[in-house]
């Protein structure tokens, strides 16, 4: 194998090891407020359905999840 090749295969493995972890981190705290991703987490703020002040670090941590995700995918797609 080209060292080339083992470079790609690793940032490969690397980052699909990453995207699943953030996956699993965004699936917990989805599931915790009941929703699938942060636009149904916004809905339901929106609606009074939760409050701010509950969800308020669950909202931030999701969004910068699902910023890392698109990130990950993005790197993915270039190798």
């Amino acid at each position: 194998m080209k060292s080339e090749d083992i470079e790609k295969e690793s940032m490969k493995t690397f980052l699909e090891l990453k995207l699943r972890n953030i996956e699993a981190e965004i699936f917990k705290i989805a599931r915790k407020h009941g929703v699938t991703c942060i636009e149904e987490l916004d809905e339901k703020l929106k609606k009074g359905k939760v409050s701010e002040e509950k969800v308020l670090d669950d909202f931030m941590e999701l969004d910068y999840y699902e910023a890392e995700k698109d990130k990950i995918l993005q790197a993915m797609e270039k190798i």
